[in-house]
């Protein structure tokens, strides 16, 4: 590619949830301690998205403490009527650095014009701050993001190696017969830095269901 497709932004919120999809379908919630790779695509779709091409996720710089906090939310029942209380537990005070670019979607070309009139939107809609709302992995956790510099100022962790144990990466969906999948990774932060994977690379790969239908 002719010209640089590379955002880098800070997300910034009181609160942040990023939790396991497999296993979120009971009342509780707790929280990874990072992010997850599916909800920092989900927040740069929501900066911009178009069906031409598809953010991939660099790295993500952890530049707060990272510190916990439970709460009570009411939930619908799952076994009754009526409403439940259940306890969530959410990351507070986050602030991240995201590094990502972005390829065209399904193995199409771009045109360098193309490319560099997509990559000159994307910048103009995270300076506006996003073209959807932007969310810190649920609804509840909105997060305000701004251009940034992903290697400036000093970070929390910036001197700071961590094995944080095998995680969830991302799904991957079907196309023709082909099974949709959620991928796992042993994450581990080094200087404060999560380089990620892509799906292919991921250290485990769960089949989740057989689907006949092309989804994107």
């Amino acid at each position: 590619m002719r010209y640089r497709n590379i955002i880098q932004l800070e997300a910034s919120g009181r609160y942040a949830l990023f939790t396991d999809p497999l296993t979120r379908s009971g009342g509780e919630k707790c929280s990874y301690p990072v992010p997850t790779y599916e909800a920092l695509k989900g927040m740069l779709s929501s900066i911009y998205w178009l069906p031409d091409i598809t953010w991939i996720v660099d790295s993500v710089r952890i530049m707060e403490p990272i510190r916990t906090e439970s709460r009570s939310v009411v939930t619908r029942g799952y076994f009754k009527q009526g409403c439940d209380l259940s306890i969530y537990t959410y990351l507070t005070n986050v602030r991240y650095r995201i590094k990502a670019h972005f390829v065209p979607r399904n193995g199409q070309e771009l045109t360098p014009a193309a490319e560099h009139r997509h990559f000159r939107v994307a910048l103009r809609m995270l300076e506006r701050g996003g073209r959807r709302a932007v969310y810190l992995g649920t609804k509840d956790c909105p997060c305000d993001i701004s251009p940034c510099v992903f290697s400036s100022d000093i970070g929390h962790y910036d001197n700071i190696t961590a094995d944080l144990g095998m995680m969830f990466h991302s799904f991957s969906y079907s196309n023709g017969d082909l099974p949709s999948a959620a991928h796992y990774f042993r994450c581990r932060m080094e200087n404060g830095i999560i380089i990620f994977p892509q799906p292919h690379e991921c250290d485990i790969t769960q089949v989740c269901r057989e689907s006949h239908s092309a989804l994107v």
